[in-house]
């Protein structure tokens, strides 16, 4: 017999709590793994919210999303420069920035002074987003799930630039964070579960692959004094995992 997965009102309400919780645990200790479960948290929230802004027309999705979205931007700043200083740490011979340091410290002072803004916002917008979930006709789901998979099966061959890549992921999670709402009968008519689990995979391949593309991007722009081997590894190592992704999406 079927689970029983969480309506899409009790998910959000699980995912907004979290989102609370993990805020207020990084004011008390900041840690990369708080930081981390709050951005899959409001990514769950993003994923949430844009279906419901699909499938009812009155649900205003900017309006109500805006207080995730400013702590997401913010959140995402801090990850994206310390994963570059803690990659840039294995070149043994790269001298970091002083203002490096600096700089993520002011990043991660800004997120922690809004904190009480961003929960409040977050609170302000709960009432009209249960509303507009309490509007939505759950069995709209099942349909909206499987136009996302056969979106994503027909755009995989279409793919012509890195943007392209990055924009395939975003809408490839959607489809996942989305999906956790069908039970496992409903599940197994969108697509199987190996091919379930192979997206997951493919996500996680272009998401290492985007954070290396993102950190050569750096190298370049502020022209790092970096050792050559360390540059040739990690370009190949970029070139690897976009084959992989390849390889991996070319099977849907």
């Amino acid at each position: 017999m079927d689970k029983i997965p969480l309506s899409a009102n009790e998910y959000f309400l699980q995912q907004h709590n979290l989102c609370c919780k993990y805020l207020q645990a990084y004011a008390k200790r900041k840690s990369a793994e708080n930081l981390h479960q709050l951005r899959v948290s409001i990514k769950r929230v993003r994923a949430l919210l844009k279906m419901l802004n699909k499938l009812e027309r009155r649900f205003e999705y900017h309006k109500n999303f805006s207080p995730y979205r400013n702590i997401f931007r913010k959140a995402g700043a801090i990850r994206e420069e310390s994963l570059h200083v803690e990659k840039l740490k294995e070149d043994e011979t790269h001298k970091p920035k002083p203002t490096s340091e600096k700089n993520i410290d002011k990043l991660i002072g800004e997120l922690v002074k809004s904190i009480p803004t961003y929960l409040k916002g977050m609170v302000k917008v709960q009432a009209g987003i249960l509303e507009g979930f309490d509007k939505l006709d759950q069995k709209e789901i099942l349909p909206y799930c499987s136009k996302l998979f056969n979106h994503l099966e027909n755009k995989w061959g279409k793919l012509q630039t890195e943007d392209d890549l990055h924009a395939f992921r975003k809408r490839l999670k959607h489809f996942i964070y989305c999906s956790n709402l069908l039970t496992e009968t409903e599940k197994a008519g969108v697509a199987s579960g190996k091919k379930f689990k192979s997206l997951d995979e493919l996500q996680d391949i272009i998401g290492k692959w985007h954070d290396n593309v993102l950190l050569l991007n750096k190298i370049s722009k502020e022209n790092l004094s970096i050792d050559s081997h360390f540059l040739f590894a990690l370009k190949h190592q970029t070139h690897q995992l976009l084959a992989k992704a390849h390889k991996k999406g070319n099977k849907l």
